[in-house]
């Protein structure tokens, strides 16, 4: 690692646990990262990994600025309590190059620490491997070009297949759970927050909420929020919405009409929080009821496999709620998917039984190479 200077002394005590992926660990793990953690110092233009090396530590940006390239490409900047890369040092291989854009400080914790608090932690370790906006890049240039075009050309609104819901940030949380349960869902928006804008609660944000311990029907939902979730007007073109995912380092959008209401939103995620799992991700693509019926659906998903490929992903995983839902089997197969099985009877709705369809979608190499 060229430029570095360490200094290692005590860990301070201003080190930044509400930051992720630190702010999902109890006080023995706090105590194994003050234990084990050095400071760096790195002079504008010093690459701190390069590709192709095998990455000793985790930096936790205390000041400055560096920034991830592939060839003359920039993937992502880094700032203040931005950590990196905690994928390529479990992977134990860099994939791309890492440069001090600005004069560097920088906590760095060992890579065998790293090790014991995803050990320890599940969560952890699932928020180390979770962050895909500083994965993506530019679009697959594997990719066949003509497609790519017609691909970033068209309109956001041709491009939704599943209901999206919205609700006010005052609403308890027993109330999203019954809404999730009721309509098959795992996420919601949310309207109405103090900051302004839009937040997202998943399955995963709920699992905050009930350790939180206070009675779920007293919490409101807006309390637990994830912002910011960006947003594209529906007739911005595809191209232009991914470009908004490349800056802002994200991987879920939202889309609004004219008025400034959700028409749908789209996201990717990890398939399991576990490890073994880094390389396998599931898509999710919602739309409000009456935006349905475009007939082009698939180029969000072609969209999101895209990004996934950009980010190392080799499978992307589609979980769709009853085998008679033609319509968003049909698009995945039209994307590529191939039916992977079908989970007989696991739901019960609208008076009936409902199977969950399994699809799956080989990216890049797939299974052909090793991914680290």
């Amino acid at each position: 690692m060229a430029g570095l200077e360490q200094r290692p002394r005590p860990m301070p005590n201003a080190f930044n646990f509400a930051a992720s992926p630190f702010d999902c660990l109890t006080p023995d793990e706090q105590a194994l990262v003050r234990d084990g953690v050095d400071i760096a110092y790195f002079p504008e233009g010093a690459v701190v990994l390069d590709a192709g090396s095998a990455p000793t530590h985790l930096f936790v940006i205390i000041k400055g600025h560096v920034v991830q390239t592939e060839g003359d490409e920039v993937l992502a900047s880094y700032g203040p309590d931005d950590s990196f890369d905690g994928r390529a040092l479990v992977a134990g291989r860099t994939g791309s190059r890492f440069t001090v854009a600005e004069e560097l400080i920088a906590y760095q914790l060992a890579r065998e620490t790293v090790g014991e608090l995803i050990a320890r932690n599940t969560a952890f370790g699932a928020l180390l491997f979770s962050d895909l906006g500083h994965k993506l890049g530019t679009l697959a240039q594997r990719a066949d070009r003509h497609e790519l075009q017609s691909l970033t050309l068209a309109r956001v609104d041709q491009a939704y297949l599943r209901a999206a819901h919205v609700v006010d940030a005052a609403t308890d949380i027993v109330s999203v759970v019954r809404l999730f349960h009721a309509e098959r869902t795992t996420s919601v928006l949310v309207s109405g927050l103090p900051q302004g804008g839009l937040g997202i609660f998943t399955g995963t944000t709920l699992q905050r909420a009930i350790l939180d311990g206070r009675p779920l029907e007293r919490l409101a939902v807006g309390e637990f929020a994830s912002q910011p979730v960006f947003t594209v007007r529906a007739d911005d073109q595809l191209g232009d919405a991914l470009v908004v995912l490349l800056r802002a380092r994200v991987h879920r959008l939202a889309v609004l009409d004219a008025q400034g209401q959700v028409l749908g939103f789209a996201y990717a995620n990890w398939f399991k929080p576990r490890p073994a799992y880094r390389f396998s991700a599931e898509d999710s693509i919602y739309v409000h009821d009456a935006a349905r019926g475009q007939g082009v659906g698939r180029l969000l998903i072609d969209a999101l496999s895209h990004d996934c490929e950009a980010a190392g992903v080799r499978k992307l995983l589609a979980v769709i709620g009853d085998s008679a839902n033609a319509g968003s089997i049909g698009v995945h197969r039209a994307a590529g998917f191939t039916p992977a099985g079908t989970l007989r009877s696991m739901g019960w709705k609208f008076g009936r039984w409902l199977d969950i369809v399994l699809m799956e979608k080989t990216l890049g190499d797939g299974d052909r190479s090793s991914p680290e």
